[in-house]
């Protein structure tokens, strides 16, 4: 008889655990836009949050519309995903929130859809003066998945004393402003029952490692965050992108238009450039011949193919990005922002738009950042090279 000896060096593919679980809920406020925090358990190094929302309500009389940005929002203002001892590892709207699970899921699976059953959102935009309940979904990934890494990037470990972790949201009304898109769900309309509702919190996770050498590495935070910029004029705008960190991902949103009729604008946009330094311009891509365009439908396809067709009755043509991880899978295009200055997206709008109305660009970044640890610190997991 022969005993095997023990595995001295456990790796991570042998010892990893992952785990999907229901941890609880957060009630519908009547779209109060107040912070309406959940505590997330303690149970390993966190990969995603998966929200479903299912909200009620009946119209005595029917609304003339959907909000351009409500089939995909969900009701959401704001989901941020906060630690006490790093900050926010994601604060995004509903809507960005939305395209950041359409991106994830054709990055990982090849999905042409926003992840939840499709017809959720093709039925949002069906509404009479029976009762209705809508669905919709959101992920926010904190694992970042990379054929050079055993291990997903920016996993955070929960399962530490002293450390809170809340998932966040803040409703919208369902009834919106018109002209002011992301403001709620529909146009017009009488609404004769109250709202009622609330959102699902689903954590996939890892379970801890206790075997140093199968741990993954903790010295890497990945974080989606989501900004605004003004937009008052044609030609150029700049986006100032923070140094230190490494870009997977930027996502534009477009809205221009006159005051009280801003729409997303997939029309003027002529060049997108990303830069550094005085002028230079790693990425330049024509947009009057669709470069940037035809880049983003050969990185998904099928999404982009959705944004052009319609979710929820609604296109949505105006979304633009960056994405440096979705030809090779792997950090080799990623963009280490502490290797250049000054850098910035440059997006030039043509003369024939209007942009008198208060319009913006809503800018969302997909980051890797690596923790400032003070001198002699240990970092769980051994770092990868980069």
């Amino acid at each position: 008889m022969v005993t095997q000896a023990a595995n001295q060096n456990p790796t991570w593919l042998g010892q990893a655990k992952i785990r999907s679980q229901t941890m609880g809920t957060i009630p519908m406020d009547s779209g109060q836009n107040v912070p309406r925090p959940f505590d997330i358990p303690q149970v390993g190094y966190a990969e995603s949050f998966d929200l479903a929302t299912l909200m009620s309500f009946t119209y005595s009389v029917a609304p003339t519309g959907t909000d351009a940005f409500g089939p995909l929002t969900g009701q959401m203002a704001r989901i941020t995903v906060f630690v006490n001892s790093i900050g926010n590892l994601a604060d995004l709207s509903g809507f960005s929130a939305a395209f950041v699970s359409a991106i994830e899921y054709a990055y990982r699976y090849g999905s042409s859809t926003l992840e939840g059953a499709p017809s959720s959102y093709l039925a949002f935009g069906a509404v009479g003066t029976t009762a209705k309940t809508n669905v919709t979904h959101h992920r926010i990934p904190l694992g970042l998945y990379l054929l050079n890494f055993p291990y997903p990037i920016g996993l955070f470990q929960t399962a530490l004393q002293n450390l809170s972790v809340r998932l966040i949201v803040r409703w919208l009304p369902l009834v919106a402003t018109a002209g002011t898109p992301g403001s709620g769900a529909y146009l017009g309309g009488t609404v004769s029952a109250g709202q009622q509702g609330q959102v699902s919190i689903n954590e996939t996770y890892f379970d801890p490692i206790t075997a140093p050498s199968a741990q993954p590495y903790l010295g890497f935070i990945h974080r989606w965050s989501e900004f605004q910029t003004s937009l008052n004029k044609a030609g150029d705008t700049d986006i100032l992108l923070p140094g230190q960190n490494y870009y997977t991902r930027v996502i534009y949103q477009i809205v221009s238009g006159a005051a009280g009729a801003l729409a997303l604008d997939g029309t003027h946009l002529t060049r997108l450039r990303l830069m550094y330094g005085a002028n230079l311009a790693p990425f330049d891509e024509d947009e009057t011949s669709f470069e940037a365009s035809k880049r983003m439908q050969r990185q998904y396809p099928g999404l982009y193919q959705a944004m052009v067709t319609g979710w929820g009755g609604n296109t949505y043509l105006g979304v633009y990005w960056h994405d440096w991880i979705a030809d090779s899978h792997d950090n080799r295009d990623w963009i280490n922002a502490a290797a250049t200055t000054n850098l910035r997206s440059r997006l030039t709008l043509s003369a024939s738009g209007n942009y008198t109305g208060g319009g913006y660009i809503n800018t969302v970044t997909e980051e890797v950042a690596p923790l400032a640890l003070p001198a002699g610190a240990v970092v769980q997991g051994q770092a990868p090279p980069v």
